[in-house]
């Protein structure tokens, strides 16, 4: 498959100079093309959490298969994103603990949220995800490790500017969990999990979590 990088920057540079400086940033910082090859490559895709789209168009520009929908609680960057998610999809605006879909998806991505939301959440969210897949169907819950210490360390201050500083992202509390609680909860929701790390090359501790719902 040929790079799509000049794609993305360009789509997004068309919106303005800060959206082209974000994704030349989140293409370095963020291990994109990682978490998108673990997502089948033909279905329903859903992005929660979709923040401007990034992941969500590379998706569809990466297989023609897939049907891409995504929602995020920012107005704002729904806004942004609906044009991008046109062709093959929709995005709305909604709230992880009621959300507005309906039928059988064959693969959900969470990318970077739950950090987000209060760890005595995170149980239901898991389950809401699990109750929308079809058998057989795909959880990617992309998150950041706590281990090696010191990127956690890093990446803590980094959010710390982005969430409470810039105001980039919405939230006010952080609530990072390891990565023997993200599989135990997963377990507890009927997931089979698979622990893949995505830190390598990359000052942060990316850490995926693909959990798969089993045929029965």
């Amino acid at each position: 498959m040929s790079d799509i990088r000049p794609v993305l920057i360009a789509r997004f540079t068309r919106l303005g100079r800060l959206a082209g400086l974000f994704v030349r940033i989140k293409l370095r910082i963020f291990p994109l093309f990682d978490l998108a090859e673990q997502v089948p490559l033909k279905g329903k895709v859903l992005d929660l959490g979709c923040g401007r789209g990034l992941l969500g168009l590379a998706l569809m520009l990466m297989s023609e298969h897939r049907q891409v929908f995504g929602m995020d609680l920012d107005v704002d960057n729904v806004a942004r994103t609906v044009g991008a998610f046109a062709r093959r999809g929709r995005c709305v605006v909604g709230d992880l603990q009621h959300l507005p879909f309906r039928g059988l998806l064959d693969c959900i991505v969470l990318s970077d949220i739950l950090y987000l939301i209060p760890n005595a959440m995170h149980g239901a969210i898991l389950k809401a995800c699990y109750g929308l897949l079809a058998p057989g169907g795909v959880l990617l819950l992309k998150e950041m490790n706590t281990r090696p210490r010191w990127k956690f360390i890093w990446n803590w201050i980094q959010e710390t500017v982005a969430v409470k500083v810039v105001g980039w992202t919405l939230g006010n509390r952080f609530y990072f969990q390891d990565r023997a609680s993200f599989v135990a909860l997963m377990r507890q929701c009927g997931f089979e999990v698979e622990v893949i790390p995505l830190d390598r090359g990359y000052w942060y501790p990316h850490i995926v979590y693909r959990g798969v719902k089993g045929d029965g």
